[in-house]
This record gives C-alpha cells, structure tokens and sequence, in this order.
C-alpha cells in the first residue's frame, strides 16, 4: 500500500503510461495511473536503491521471467547485473528499471513500461516539469 510522500522532494523525471506519466524522485516514485490499484500512489524507495534505463532487449527478458517460479536464479542473476550496470543503455527504446532492497541482500526490482525522461534530457516534455510533478503528488490527483 502507498504511503504519503515526503514533503521535500527532488524530482529527477518521468516514464510515461497509459495517459498519465510516473513520476520519479529520489525519494521515491508516484504512479498516477495503473491496471493495479495499489501501484497507484506514493511509493518511497528503500535504503539501497538503484534505477537505470536499460536496454529494451534486456527489459523485456526480465518481463519474459518476471512471473515464473521457475526461474528464480534467473531473475537473481539479471538483478545481479544489472546492479553492476550491466544492461544501461542510452537508447531512445531503452526502459527504466529499478532494484530496491531495504537490507542490500533481498533485492526486488520493478520494470517501468517506459524510459526514464530526465530534465535536461533533450526530448523532455515540459508539460511534466518539476512543478507539475510536486503538485501532483501534493494533491493526489492530475491538476493540470
């Protein structure tokens, strides 16, 4: 379940869904809009976190195994390296990818469904600007 965010906040971008970007903080994320309930909201990063765009090729191969018990050592294994940076890519297909643990031991990672818009990036869209962000997540609702 989503907790209330921290009231200061650093915003770095956003991956776009649906219709409603995700927002990203350093502190954490806001997912405006979900096929899940309760990805919807403030979701506050852990003391070990790390998140890249990564390869579109490598993304969707951890969608492949995301789900199947089967392949557990799989999934630790593409963890591993991706934590070593392995699979970052500046690619325009590329998609944004994170790894959070609370203990660096029991990693869980979470595949967004875009790549990660940072400010300053070339093809970022204004309309998702710092202040857009914050309201957002102030508000708990798309205030535009």
């Amino acid at each position: 379940m989503p907790t209330s965010a921290p009231s200061h906040l650093t915003y770095l971008g956003y991956t776009l869904g649906a219709n409603k970007p995700t927002l990203y903080f350093v502190e954490g994320r806001y997912t405006q809009e979900h096929s899940k309930a309760t990805n919807v909201g403030w979701h506050p990063i852990h003391s070990f976190h790390r998140g890249a765009n990564i390869s579109k090729t490598e993304h969707d191969r951890y969608s492949s195994i995301r789900n199947d018990p089967s392949k557990t050592k799989e999934k630790k294994d593409f963890k591993k390296d991706f934590l070593k940076g392995d699979f970052d890519s500046n690619a325009k297909d590329a998609k944004y990818f994170e790894c959070d643990s609370s203990d660096n031991k029991n990693w869980s990672a979470h595949p967004s469904r875009a790549r990660l818009m940072e400010i300053g990036d070339q093809d970022f869209d204004q309309t998702y600007d710092a202040k857009y962000a914050k309201n957002i997540v102030a508000n708990g609702y798309d205030a535009s």
